[in-house]
């Protein structure tokens, strides 16, 4: 927890250690049609949320609602009524509110409430005179998370079971949490299940019992759980393939189908490791590969490697290709010939703003050294996948040929979609002499025909391409559906074991994910049913990836439809035929029949599409879910005409709630108070004028949009902007007739972790001077501001006014090396921009605050 020190009434000082909440982002949008019953009101309202260990610090923006009587955070899932909570009224001026729902306050924050905003049980309501219960509602969905998904089957189990059941999950790890919903299917009476700690093709400890009713298994895995915390040593088994889920039945005590639980979302990438890449070159026979996938946790990684000589240290550079650079981390995870884990914001070498810059620009190399070569004896750079990525980790214990006689063979895969076909990097350790490798099809646990043979070893490491032209074992779309749907896999046969010494099932690795938990509340009009379902869905270029299992239903359709939440639409993808008893995977590709357009991925990305399983006596649907986003990066921004440059006199006001995705900045805004020519996104810090870099799409019928910036296509998102998106360098602008320049803007500002302030329970010197930007910014009447000293010395943090005269001097002080933070009141001083200003020693940095009442 945070240990506090009072220095005086007017500010508190952190020293920053492990916080049980850090930042989760929350999203909600406002509609009449979200009512129960619905109405038709064109009122409208974006929200955006932030859940921290002070509480729950809201933004609500309302446009075409006339005297808002009341407004309230309600319990109640989507389709639901449920019972207020607690006031927002007070919070408002004017259409706009903004507030802290604390644990102290009259109506506490409660932990009960906590997890049912992570579990999208919460939401928020406005009332008008025209609408006593209620004119616009909005569910608090969260926004940010590393998203994670499970497929159950009987020939998981070890050893397998011949089972009809099914099941599909969907997890997303938070700040909070870990977040899970799973439906099962088919199961002989279901008596227990359980998290257990253990890799594909092994049994585990179990590691926290979960609770199941009805098929269904649900709930928040915290920090804090009384018996069972959700460790950090959990959360890399979680990341790295090693937590799987079991259900136990009467008839298979032991447990009746299992499924192992699969990072499925990020931005990924690859290295070969060679000593050709060394400076100067290595003759090195030494090999290795590896695979990473940047997420909202961190990098997470895994790689083996195959060297004569054993591996002394291994650790991250900094520096392009051809050049060396500085170590930016250490790989203490590497055992033998195999490492594997998580590079973390918050490690004591963190994977701080600056190196996710260089790691995005291919600027990031491991170096593996020996004995015999201290410098380096192979190296390989991070190098960022374009297309889809592709996993496998290989072990004997995922054989079902026979038991092989080598049970200590390993080895890292890598598949990643060219112009020519699926490009692949395999490396083994561990194995006797090699006889032959193939592809095969076949699902998690069952044994299938070959499809591809691996030709291209040379000794323990294999490079090459599976292409759409090879004359004999070509990569047809027949496979490359198999592929996505997780049917492919990697057998390697030795001299001792000819059937198979090791295996991997290729698994999708990259992408931006979403979820859906389907009920009749949500259908329209509402279907009263016991049937439930649960979707995982992830997003990559060649199409939309699903995983959807139903309970107590018989089905007899299954469909995509464009709609938003409570409004019915048209069908415009059918998968009846993808689903095997009450379970469906597939792949909706962009091409072919009933293609993912270009505006249907928009409309995806920005909760526009619903997925509705039919029934024979409900033929228009008995369940109906809209489809999330599930993970991402959250960002919000609070608009007013003091931030513009000059300041403009104005009442309108604006909020966003943005979510960056791998596809693109996911954007949702409300304006108020204006009628408006124009809204863009903008570089430049809080302050001062910039360029517009993206214009938001929207025709203003309403004030609310909702918006997508992707980073393919013309006006993409590159990697430079979103450097500044990081670093708080853009802002979005509203112009007017009036202000063509513009009315209202605000800075585009984090709402996640940040990458620097904390090392687990140790405390750690940091490396270098910093002062961060203020949080919340706005802010009313209070704020935190927090810096980094790399070294004790006396440290001055004043407050000035735009005229240069001193406010308020918060520190002036000798102080050791450390991350710290300010609290600022500002309830005695008038609305505006200030500047503070923090010196220690030869360091001094400046940077700019809104006070807004």
């Amino acid at each position: 927890m945070k240990k506090y020190v009072l220095f005086s009434m007017l500010f508190l000082l952190v020293f920053l250690s492990q916080a049980v909440i850090a930042q989760v982002h929350f999203t909600a949008r406002l509609t009449g049609s979200q009512e129960v019953p619905a109405d038709t009101s064109k009122a409208s309202g974006t929200a955006a949320f932030t859940l921290t260990d002070s509480g729950l610090t809201y933004i609500i923006a309302v446009d075409s609602i006339s005297n808002i009587t009341d407004a309230h955070f309600h319990f109640g899932a989507p389709g639901d009524t449920g019972r207020a909570l607690i006031s927002i009224l007070p919070s408002f001026r004017g259409n706009v509110a903004y507030g802290v729902w604390k644990s102290n306050d009259t109506v506490p924050l409660t932990e009960e409430i906590i997890n049912a905003l992570l579990s999208g049980k919460i939401y928020v309501n406005v009332h008008s005179e025209n609408h006593p219960n209620g004119e616009i509602r909005g569910q608090v969905l969260v926004t940010s998370g590393t998203s994670l998904s499970t497929i159950l089957s009987g020939d998981q189990e070890v050893p397998a079971v011949t089972s009809v059941g099914a099941g599909t999950g969907t997890f997303l790890l938070t700040d909070a949490g870990l977040v899970y919903s799973i439906t099962v299917n088919q199961l002989s009476d279901p008596t227990e299940a359980h998290f257990h700690l253990g890799a594909l093709g092994l049994s585990g400890e179990v590691v926290k019992p979960l609770s199941i009713s009805s098929n269904r298994i649900v709930g928040i895995w915290s920090r804090t759980d009384a018996t069972a915390p959700l460790t950090d040593r959990l959360i890399t088994a979680l990341l790295t393939d090693s937590l799987y889920v079991n259900v136990h039945t009467k008839a298979h005590t032991e447990g009746e189908i299992r499924g192992q639980i699969h990072l499925e979302g990020g931005i990924g990438f690859y290295a070969n490791m060679t000593g050709a890449q060394e400076v100067p070159p290595v003759n090195s026979t030494a090999k290795a590969t590896g695979y990473f996938v940047l997420t909202h946790k961190g990098l997470v990684f895994n790689i083996t490697v195959n060297s004569k000589d054993s591996i002394i240290a291994a650790q991250f550079y900094r520096a392009p290709a051809g050049m060396i650079g500085g170590v930016v981390r250490t790989l203490n995870e590497l055992k033998g010939s195999q490492a594997a884990g998580i590079w973390k914001f918050d490690d004591p070498e963190p994977l701080s703003n600056d190196i996710l810059a260089e790691l995005m620009k291919g600027n990031i190399y491991i170096n593996l050294m020996t004995d015999k070569n201290r410098a380096g004896e192979i190296r390989g750079q991070l190098t960022m996948v374009n297309g889809t990525l592709f996993t496998a980790n290989l072990s004997s214990s995922q054989v079902h040929t026979a038991a092989p006689q080598n049970t200590k063979g390993i080895g890292t895969a890598s598949f990643y979609f060219t112009d020519e076909g699926l490009a692949f990097n395999i490396t083994l350790a561990n194995s006797d002499t090699l006889k032959s490798a193939h592809l095969h099809t076949g699902k998690l646990g069952k044994n299938g025909d070959i499809v591809r043979s691996i030709k291209e070893f040379v000794r323990y490491t294999a490079n090459g391409v599976w292409k759409y032209t090879d004359s004999l074992q070509a990569l047809t779309p027949d496979l490359i559906s198999r592929l996505f749907k997780g049917e492919v896999y990697l057998n390697v046969r030795t001299k001792v074991d000819t059937l198979g010494a090791i295996r991997g099932q290729l698994l999708l690795a990259n992408g931006t994910n979403f979820r859906a938990s389907l009920t009749g509340s949500q259908e329209v009009p509402k279907v009263a049913t016991n049937a439930k379902a649960t979707g995982s869905f992830t997003l990559t270029n060649e199409g939309l990836t699903y995983k959807i299992t139903a309970d107590s239903i018989v089905i007899s359709g299954a469909h995509f439809h464009m709609g938003e939440p409570g409004v019915p639409g048209n069908v415009v993808k059918d998968i009846i035929t993808d689903f095997v008893g009450n379970t469906a995977t597939g792949i909706w590709k962009t091409t072919g029949n009933q293609a993912l357009t270009p505006d249907l991925i928009t409309a995806l990305m920005t909760g526009k599409l619903y997925f509705s399983i039919h029934s024979p006596g409900r033929p228009m649907g008995e369940i109906r879910g809209q489809i999330q986003l599930n993970g991402g990066w959250g960002f919000s921004a609070h608009m007013n005409g003091v931030q513009e440059v000059p300041p403009v006199t104005t009442t309108a006001r604006g909020n966003a709630s943005m979510t960056l995705t791998p596809a693109g900045l996911v954007l949702d805004a409300t304006l108020t108070g204006l009628e408006p020519a124009g809204l863009g996104i903008y570089r430049g810090p809080l302050g001062q004028n910039g360029n517009v870099i993206h214009n938001v799409n929207s025709n203003f019928q309403t004030k609310t949009v909702s918006d997508v910036w992707l980073t393919t296509g013309q006006d993409s998102l590159d990697f430079d902007n979103i450097a500044a998106l990081l670093t708080e360098g853009l802002y979005l602008n509203a112009s007017t007739a009036l202000n063509p320049s513009g009315e209202i803007r605000g800075q585009i500002v984090k709402l996640v972790k940040d990458a620097v302030m904390s090392a687990g329970n140790k405390t750690y010197r940091p490396e270098k001077f910093a002062l961060e930007q203020n949080y919340p910014n706005p802010f009313n009447p209070s704020t935190s501001i927090r810096f980094t000293l790399p070294a004790s010395g006396f440290v001055n943090l004043t407050i000035y006014n735009m005229l240069g005269q001193r406010v308020q001097m918060l520190m002036n002080q000798q102080m050791n090396a450390g991350n710290y933070e300010v609290k600022f009141d500002a309830s005695a001083l008038p609305s505006g921009m200030y500047i503070y200003r923090l010196s220690a020693g030869e360091n001094v940095s400046v940077r700019k605050m809104m006070l807004l009442k």
